[in-house]
Order: C-alpha cells, then structure tokens, then sequence
C-alpha cells in the first residue's frame, strides 16, 4: 500500500510538470500586439534583392517588441525590375511605385499594416539625402537604397523605416522627452535602430518600446 502511494505521488508530480510547462511564459504567449496582421509587398530593381536572413530578422524582432508576431508577417517579393537608376528623386520613387504595387493599406485605423517597400540600387537626389539607405516617402512606403549590406544591416535599416511608418519617435508619443533635435522623428540613443545613424543594433530601446505601448493602447 506504502508503494502505491509513492508510486502515485509520483505520477501526479510528473503530470503537474508537464502542465506547467505547456503554458511557459504566458505574458509573452498572450501579449497584444501593435498589429494582427503585416504585409511587406517588396519591389526590388536588378542587383537589389533583399537577403531571406535580413527578412527573417526583421520578422524576429517586429514580434519580440510587440509590433506583430512573425507568423502574422507575409512578405512578398516581386520578381527584380530590369531598371539601373544612379540617383532617384521622391517623385521617382512614386512612379516606381504606382507603376508596382498591388497591395494597400486601405484602413489606417484597423489592426492591420499594408507597406510597400522599393529595394532600390543608387543614392537619393535630394541635398544631405545622397548617403542615406533608407527612407519613408509616403505613409506606406518606404525605400532601401540597397548597397550589398550585411544581413543586420539590411534588417537594421528595413527595421528602422518601418519604424517610421508605424509613428516611433513621434512627438505626440514621447510626452515631452526629447527626440533628436537635429533629426526629427529619430532617437539620441545611438544604440536604438530609430537612431539617424545605422550603428549595428536592430533593437528598441526603452523609449521607443514606450512609443509601441503608447500607440498600441490608442487602438
């Protein structure tokens, strides 16, 4: 009888272990994020793929700062455009993009994000703007200005204009703390992507994941 209670009792630890390991780190599991869903529709031009490890990282961390989880996240990319273009203008980048995309962002307001992103060989035409690899032209759009990045590179700057498009770095958000004063709409903190220069980091820092939270409990 002793040993059939042991036997038992020990059973039932084992069962309890198994139950609680199923539901590890349930905050994680059950958080809310920014987005439902994600749409990255990608137009590159001849010699401007985008890296699949660049696409994956950017996935990674777009759910791990609550943006959208990465299985919600579909990325389309186009076959390459045959078009070798030195300097691009804003005006350029919206004919590309008018001529291209198939998919919008048709409700601003729902839980669900539409961007379309020019992968683009050359430099911006634009005074001060001939060294900059990316920018946000229009509300969804966004363009890399591909230059054979490493993979976290390439994911730092696509990590970093979409931040632009979802609001980080808004003045509305920071209430009252100061964002670049030379650079609007960019962190001080070098060691955030939303800083103005691509240093390395593909991450957040505090104020900018404050920025997520704060647009996420206005939806």
């Amino acid at each position: 009888m002793r040993n059939f209670i042991i036997l038992f009792l020990l059973l039932l630890t084992s069962l309890t272990s198994c139950a609680t390991t199923t539901f590890h780190n349930p905050q994680i599991r059950h958080r809310r994020m920014l987005y439902d869903n994600m749409v990255l529709e990608i137009h590159p031009t001849t010699q401007s793929i985008p890296n699949p490890v660049a696409l994956n990282i950017f996935k990674a961390k777009m759910e791990r700062f609550g943006v959208c989880r990465a299985s919600n996240i579909r990325i389309i990319t186009h076959d390459p455009g045959i078009v070798l273009i030195p300097a691009w203008t804003s005006s350029m980048l919206q004919a590309w993009e008018h001529r291209h995309r198939t998919r919008f962002d048709d409700d601003p307001d729902d839980r669900s994000l539409t961007v379309f992103v020019s992968y683009v060989t050359g430099i911006h035409t634009r005074v001060g703007y001939n060294n900059i690899v990316g920018l946000k032209y229009d509300d969804t759009s966004i363009a890399i200005f591909f230059r054979n990045y490493a993979p976290m590179k390439e994911a730092c700057v696509l990590i970093h204009e979409v931040g632009h498009v979802i609001g980080l770095v808004d003045r509305e958000c920071r209430e009252g703390d100061p964002a670049n004063p030379d650079r609007p709409s960019h962190c001080n903190n070098e060691n955030c992507v939303m800083f103005w220069q691509i240093k390395g980091s593909p991450d957040f820092d505090s104020l900018c994941q404050r920025d997520i939270l704060s647009l996420n409990h206005r939806q």
